[in-house]
């Protein structure tokens, strides 16, 4: 099996603090559904954003609920990391752009969805906004 590549996502701060309000231990459940559809959103997003050759690389991002305010959006392939950030070519010479897929991902699910997902969590437990 490949070494997993990890990516670290960083921007969901924010969203992270309106949660915390909630008691999670008592609405444990609800929040760890809800990590799972914002994982399943951004995972779905970026598998739309990766560029196909052989198509190994989009079949391979997967997510793991880490805890009821932790996603892990993840791809097994080794090559994952430079195709996101870019490279440099074997010889050196030049320097091939990432194409940002997962980042593109999570701004967009973000922006969009994410926000959606929380507010009806939210509402379901009567917290809505």
């Amino acid at each position: 099996m490949a070494e997993r590549q990890y990516m670290k996502a960083y921007g969901f701060d924010k969203m992270q603090e309106a949660l915390k309000s909630l008691d999670l231990e008592e609405n444990k459940v609800d929040c760890l559904a809800m990590m799972n559809k914002i994982g399943q959103v951004v995972k779905d997003s970026t598998i739309a954003k990766t560029p196909v050759d052989t198509g190994a690389l989009r079949k391979s991002w997967f997510f793991r609920t880490k805890s009821t305010l932790s996603v892990q959006i993840y791809n097994s392939q080794k090559y994952a990391e430079p195709v996101e950030e870019g490279h440099v070519t074997r010889n050196d010479k030049s320097f091939v752009q990432g194409f940002k897929m997962l980042d593109k991902a999570i701004i967009e699910t973000k922006n969009n969805q994410i926000p959606a997902i929380i507010n009806a969590t939210l509402k379901k437990i009567g917290k809505g906004l």
